[in-house]
């Protein structure tokens, strides 16, 4: 049975930003080179890493990785972000009878947001 669905044309350099969510895996790497080889300006695209521990003590993700990340974007010229929640993926998988912790993230200026309430 064929599908009737199909995909929508659009213009791949219509956007003012390119945001890759950026694990540092092949996906987004693929992602992120696809985007290059579309000839997207660098100046236009930020990659997004998603601190799976927040900030601090390793609990469940590769100590490395924050670091790679960085080298990553410098290799390339291109920003790079950093996410997490407050007390990482641990507080969150402790918790009883707590609401989810906020998301830190960093802007542009170098300083830390909070999710508001």
């Amino acid at each position: 049975m064929k599908s009737s669905m199909t995909i929508p044309d659009f213009d791949l350099h219509s956007y003012d930003k390119y945001v890759v969510c950026f694990s540092s895996g092949k996906d987004s790497i693929a992602i992120f080179l696809y985007l290059l080889d579309n000839k997207i300006l660098k100046e236009k695209i930020e990659l997004w890493h998603s601190n799976v521990d927040g900030i601090g003590k390793t609990f469940f993700d590769w100590e490395i990785t924050p670091d790679y990340c960085r080298k990553f974007a410098a290799a390339f010229g291109v920003k790079i972000y950093f996410q997490w929640k407050e007390g990482g993926f641990k507080r969150e998988l402790l918790r009883e009878n707590s609401l989810t912790a906020p998301v830190c993230f960093e802007m542009e200026d170098g300083t830390i947001g909070k999710e508001s309430d």
